[in-house]
């Protein structure tokens, strides 16, 4: 993707590779494209529309605006990986929002894809979100989400209620942290 966008423009034009963003929306892209600079016909025009303009003539304005600016559509893991950066970020910066984030992560970047086809691996032996390095994370998730519900938890069991959800956002926060530290460094 061309590296001159800024993040916003990033992650919304990561959001609609990993089919979050329809097509619908692609005129805020378009926005955002404008107040960063970015100025072509095509691009003018889409900015220009809305959500109840006709989707294939929002598609055509897009797809003539990347074409102008010569902007590259990242792939679905190029998209992931913007988005996770995004949301693990969010993570490291709100502990108390991390069981929520994490939904986010998994509903719009995980489920989103099928990563083991996406990315051509054997499916054998993987844990959850290890297509995309996420396995720790998931662990933590997973530990998270069994003490909001019904599920027994596994780990810290010498802690309860307020210190207990402490102890598990916490080790979540450092996997997310190492995760930035590896694919952003």
């Amino acid at each position: 993707m061309g590296s001159r966008l800024n993040k916003n423009s990033k992650e919304k034009l990561a959001d609609y590779v990993l089919v979050n963003r329809s097509a619908a929306k692609l005129p805020d892209l378009g926005i955002s494209l404008i107040s960063e600079g970015y100025d072509s016909s095509s691009l003018n025009i889409l900015a220009g529309m809305n959500e109840k303009d006709n989707v294939h003539e929002i598609i055509h304005y897009f797809d003539a605006s990347i074409r102008e600016l010569t902007v590259i559509i990242p792939s679905k893991i190029e998209a992931a990986r913007i988005l996770l950066t995004h949301y693990l970020n969010a993570i490291v910066n709100t502990p108390t929002s991390a069981l929520k984030i994490m939904r986010i992560v998994d509903n719009q970047i995980y489920d989103s894809t099928n990563w083991v086809k996406e990315l051509k691996i054997s499916d054998t032996g993987y844990y959850l979100g290890e297509e995309l390095g996420l396995h720790k994370l998931y662990s933590w998730y997973g530990e998270l989400k069994d003490h909001e519900g019904p599920g027994l938890t596994a780990v810290y069991t010498d802690n309860s209620g307020a210190e207990h959800i402490y102890d598990l956002q916490s080790e979540l926060i450092k996997e997310a942290q190492k995760w930035l530290d590896i694919n952003n460094p």
